[in-house]
């Protein structure tokens, strides 16, 4: 039987998910057992889709059409009707091309706007939400804490990790597209009981051979706080970094090449072939100047070593307008999806996956004042620009091994996230703890008005270069504020 839970099941109460018996621990233990534990905090993420939210309802007395970008249309289709007293086969859904979504479109709220208004007025009506709406009262990111303890003895290796990850709750009520778990997830406790609690233990995972492992997750119990949504790959761009930034920890403790640390403790043997893969192509170990580092990770199956550039004179370097802060100047990916189908698109996936990593690093997220989120539009929103770009990305994609097909939609970001977390670690001689790395060293742009109007966003960007809302001038996520 393994070891009952370790005190970190005070941080929220739900029962841990034991995944492994404590089988290295079962004999004498020759030496001191030694632990390192460490809390880290992730902060609210725009969870705003590339455009505004927009449809067009037309709502007649005995029937409804309207055409919206869309996820989850068939909820949508039964929204509506819900909505009119109409029977579903009186609902019209089209969706119309959109840009990335990255899960905001999972959920009707323009659609019903749309809808509500062309019913009162009997005229079809086109719907547009304000960028600034989206921004402060659209759907973010939960801000999330994640604390982790191994423990770790020189001849025996790791003998536990434990992993307590608390956030604000997730909002599942569109369940998974449809009506059925729609309505489920709406019940008493089953947001948080039957979708986060499920989607985590589905999704979350150590991979090395730790001895006991330890999963826990905990959300407060209502959903309805905060307008919340899952934004690319759910927990693991938050789950993933805390788990290598200790494992490199514990590598180092011991004395190991914390690649051929996480090698010597990989489980899955499809996992090795990708890492060994990453580790030739990215030309791990090599010659580097001091205040550039490398790091790595992986995750189902994907494997990342990133170099981190900290040095004064690239993370000081000026740019009107700009955040700039340090470089990622190289990143190796591999990924390994079973049978690739269109081995372009999936390059694609994991480049703009390793674009929202650097951001998350380093200066994405949201800024919760008084109640209301500065940020009020992606001038304000501190994603991956060109010159935070790095020069040079490798995207291999590894043979077919099956006639499985593997999802690549939720695979990009949390390898590449937790390799430039470590290889920032590296690189700058710090643990980072809070991500992103600059949120709390002040706010790098002018805040907008909260009361309406607001200004239109220019439409040449040339002539009003840099922003109003840069006026600060260069800011670099990672000075002292």
């Amino acid at each position: 039987m393994p070891n009952p839970p370790a005190a970190l099941d005070k941080l929220g109460g739900a029962l841990p998910l034991v995944t492994k018996n404590l089988g290295r621990a079962a004999g004498p233990i020759e030496g001191p057992v030694e632990a390192i534990e460490q809390e880290f905090v992730f902060y609210w993420r725009n969870n705003a889709a590339m455009e505004p939210n927009v449809a067009v309802a037309d709502v007649r007395e005995d029937r409804a059409e309207i055409w919206s970008p869309l996820q989850a249309p068939i909820y949508t289709q039964r929204q509506i009707a819900h909505e009119l007293g109409l029977p579903v086969n009186k609902v019209t859904v089209h969706v119309t091309r959109g840009g990335g979504a990255f899960g905001r479109r999972m959920f009707s709220d323009a659609c019903l706007e749309a809808v509500r208004v062309s019913k009162q007025i009997g005229k079809p009506v086109r719907y547009m939400g304000h960028r600034t709406d989206e921004c402060r009262a659209g759907r973010a990111h939960p801000m999330c804490t994640s604390k982790v303890r191994a423990t770790f003895n020189k001849n025996l290796g790791v003998l536990t990790f434990e992993q307590r990850h608390t956030s604000v709750a997730t909002d599942y009520t569109m369940g998974f597209g449809e009506a059925i778990t729609a309505t489920a997830a709406k019940l008493p406790f089953a947001n948080e009981v039957g979708f986060s609690q499920t989607i985590f233990l589905l999704t979350a995972n150590v991979p090395y051979d730790f001895g006991g492992v330890v999963l826990g997750y905990n959300e407060i119990l209502t959903y309805d706080s905060f307008n919340t949504g899952s934004h690319r790959n759910l927990n693991n761009p938050d789950v993933r970094p805390a788990q290598e930034l200790i494992v490199d920890q514990i590598a180092a403790k011991l004395g190991k090449d914390p690649l051929q640390f996480r090698m010597d403790n990989l489980e899955d043997p499809r996992t090795r072939k990708v890492l060994e893969t990453v580790r030739d192509e990215g030309q791990w170990g090599r010659s580097l100047p001091n205040g550039v580092a490398q790091g790595e990770e992986y995750k189902s199956v994907t494997a990342v070593i990133a170099e981190v550039d900290a040095r004064p004179q690239t993370a000081n370097r000026t740019i009107p307008g700009a955040t700039t802060g340090p470089r990622v100047r190289r990143v190796t990916m591999v990924v390994d999806v079973g049978l690739p189908i269109n081995p372009l698109g999936l390059k694609a996936q994991m480049e703009g996956g390793i674009h929202s990593a650097i951001g998350q690093v380093f200066t994405e997220s949201e800024h919760l004042r008084d109640g209301n989120f500065l940020e009020g539009s992606w001038d304000d929103y501190r994603y991956t620009r060109m010159w935070n770009s790095p020069p040079e990305v490798n995207v291999i994609v590894m043979p077919a091994n099956g006639e499985r097909v593997g999802g690549a939609g939720e695979l990009g970001v949390p390898a590449p996230k937790a390799a430039i977390a470590c290889a920032y670690a590296r690189a700058s001689g710090t643990m980072p703890t809070e991500f992103p790395i600059g949120h709390n060293k002040g706010v790098p742009f002018k805040v907008k008005s909260f009361e309406p109007p607001i200004p239109a966003s220019p439409t040449n960007g040339l002539d009003f270069y840099p922003a109003p809302s840069a006026a600060k001038g260069t800011f670099n996520p990672a000075q002292p504020q």
